[in-house]
């Protein structure tokens, strides 16, 4: 029996620093090389990430094609769906260029999963999220790992659950859900969340399969590992709504969740109100110690600014400095404070959509087998 075509696509920006590991990762897998493809979209490096690549992959002798393209993530997603159609995949892998796989089974037991469901399904795994204070223990870490993984058997999966959404750090899409279902490029965060909306829509479903140890590690820097925080103000308000409804999506779809109600008795929403409600409360404050009252003033001003501190000291950590910090503290700031408005505005305006699915969701957890009855070749 011919194996299945799979080219795995990576979309990247000024990712020389992990992409060598990343890409090493990959030529283990347990997976014939006559039947695997690696595809590279980068979007726009001013490092040596191209090149990198291809030097790379040319030494690990893996068929491969690399397509520098200034774009944004989806746009850059869409590229490499385009690069391995043409390239004839069955089976699109997508990969962060940050995640290093350490299951060189996950492909098949992928593969197995999406087949076996009551529809072509795109299927996850676990991925844990390392992050380091330098780069030599970033590279110490990585290459020590990949010594493991070439010389230890991979885990097998303990079952399975649907689930509403996923990430793409490690993400198997079947050819057929590729080909109808796009990602979104007004989207500069949340691409994943509303391609899954859009594949359980479109009649397909979504997989995690559960395994006692991660398939992957997202390898992290503490101040460069942020998008929020290289972000503009322009980018952050790109397709708002869409990024409102991904957030009502994901809190509405939960496990023992349900209904527009359930948006306001979750935490990362409540952290939505309760930075609206500092800011309010602080914009209130500044009235009183100029205007009015003093000590009505200063009540509501230290509260106000203590969460608004805290809320920026959490920003700082990931940032490159002082600036850069405020900077992305008042665009997010903003953004959030909008947000919490529109949230539960795509919640009540898209709840009989997102009741559809999770009756879906269950549907399919009730249909498909456990993973224990069809073990993977």
């Amino acid at each position: 029996m011919v194996e299945p075509s799979v080219v795995a696509c990576l979309t990247c920006k000024n990712s020389s620093l992990t992409l060598p590991y990343v890409l090493k990762s990959l030529s283990l897998i347990n997976y014939p090389r006559d039947r695997f493809a690696v595809a590279v979209v980068d979007g726009g490096s001013v490092d040596s990430t191209p090149e990198v690549a291809r030097d790379i992959l040319n030494s690990l002798g893996l068929k491969f094609k690399v397509l520098v393209k200034p774009s944004n993530i989806p746009e850059g997603r869409n590229a490499c769906v385009k690069e391995a159609l043409e390239l004839g995949a069955d089976y699109i892998l997508f990969v962060d260029c940050d995640t290093l796989v350490v299951n060189k089974d996950f492909l098949r037991h992928a593969i197995s999963a999406s087949d076996s469901g009551c529809c072509p399904c795109v299927v996850t795994g676990d991925i844990q999220v390392k992050t380091f204070k330098d780069v030599n223990s970033l590279k110490k870490f990585a290459e020590e790992t990949l010594k493991n993984v070439s010389s230890s058997p991979s885990s097998k999966p303990k079952g399975h659950s649907f689930i509403s959404w996923c990430g793409m750090g490690l993400t198997l899409i079947p050819a057929e859900i590729a080909r109808k279902v796009s990602f979104d490029e007004d989207l500069t965060f949340k691409e994943d969340t509303v391609y899954c909306l859009k594949t359980w829509d479109a009649g397909y479903g979504v997989i995690k399969l559960n395994y006692e140890e991660p398939v992957a590690y997202d390898l992290n820097l503490i101040r460069k590992s942020d998008i929020y925080v290289r972000m503009s103000l322009k980018d952050y308000f790109r397709g708002f709504s869409k990024k409102a409804l991904a957030y009502a999506y994901t809190t509405m779809t939960k496990p023992g969740r349900g209904g527009v109600i359930s948006i306001f008795k979750d935490f990362r929403y409540l952290s939505h109100v309760t930075r609206t409600f500092s800011l309010t409360l602080l914009s209130l404050s500044l009235y009183y110690l100029f205007k009015a009252d003093l000590t009505l003033g200063l009540l509501m001003f230290i509260p106000a600014f203590s969460m608004l501190t805290l809320y920026f000291s959490k920003v700082l950590v990931k940032s490159p400095d002082v600036l850069t910090a405020m900077k992305s503290f008042v665009k997010f700031t903003l953004f959030s404070f909008i947000l919490t408005f529109e949230i539960p505005t795509q919640a009540i305006k898209h709840r009989s959509k997102i009741k559809e699915i999770t009756h879906k969701i269950t549907y399919c957890e009730e249909k498909m087998p456990s993973y224990f009855e069809r073990p993977p070749q």
